[in-house]
């Protein structure tokens, strides 16, 4: 019996290969759009792998108790908070990720979006859309509002929120612009910051001193809702917090 592998997605960018591959291998090759965990164990119940992309298509433990044959998860991103990893270990489920998937065009986001903030893109972008730019005579908002956000990166502190892949991506990109850059990680020593020019400090540091605030923490238990009310009444007043 050829194996057989399934998809609860539109085959659509990089998976568009997956149907000539998996017929060169000999394998059984199913993709079809799930929307509820209920579909998915229709399409999955005995395949022996599955494919996806997490954020759309989680498999939690109500999919996974009901694979008969399944082998392995197979998640095509970095994160693997929308698995049930431990109910895939209870049935000997390998579940899988993609370390360094995007990490320079995630990292590159967020330095556009601390960039947007500073500089007040979006907000210049309403107002000429508005027919108000420079200093003419309809551009009072400009003047005593926008103008008054707009600041340079240079001097202001960056906190980030986890310093794997996608932070340390981030740090140089910061410093280019002669930010000062922190982070908060309870898995990076000191010294490993040091070598990217990061102070590696504690979390109520990070939320006190940052002007700009990016978070690339994966998000399980201990990091869910690390955002709470007392976190935002830590933050300067002025602090953008951009979330990747």
């Amino acid at each position: 019996m050829a194996l057989s592998v399934v998809m609860p997605l539109d085959i659509s960018g990089e998976s568009a290969k997956y149907p000539a591959l998996f017929e060169k291998m000999g394998v059984d090759f199913t993709a079809r759009r799930c929307t509820t965990p209920e579909e998915v164990v229709v399409l999955a119940r005995d395949a022996d792998a599955i494919i996806t992309e997490g954020s759309q298509c989680p498999i939690p433990r109500e999919v996974i108790e009901n694979l008969n044959r399944c082998r392995i998860i197979a998640g095509t991103q970095i994160g693997y908070d929308t698995f049930d990893i431990l109910a895939a270990a209870e049935r000997g489920i390998l579940v899988t990720n993609v370390p360094g998937y995007c990490v320079e065009e995630v990292s590159d986001h967020a330095m556009a979006l601390i960039l947007a903030c500073a500089r007040q893109v979006v907000a210049l972008n309403e107002a000429a859309k508005r027919g108000e730019w420079g200093f003419g005579p309809h551009s009072s908002h400009i003047r005593e509002v926008i103008r008054a956000r707009m600041d340079a990166l240079g001097g202001k502190t960056l906190g980030i929120l986890g310093f794997g892949a996608i932070g340390r991506s981030l740090a140089p990109k910061a410093r280019a612009f002669r930010m000062r850059v922190l982070a908060s990680d309870p898995f990076v020593d000191a010294p490993v910051g040091q070598e990217a020019g990061v102070e590696m400090v504690d979390w109520p540091t990070l939320l006190r001193e940052s002007d700009f605030i990016s978070i690339h923490a994966a998000l399980t238990p201990e990091t869910r809702h690390v955002f709470d009310e007392n976190a935002f009444a830590s933050l300067k007043p002025t602090c953008c917090l951009v979330n990747t």
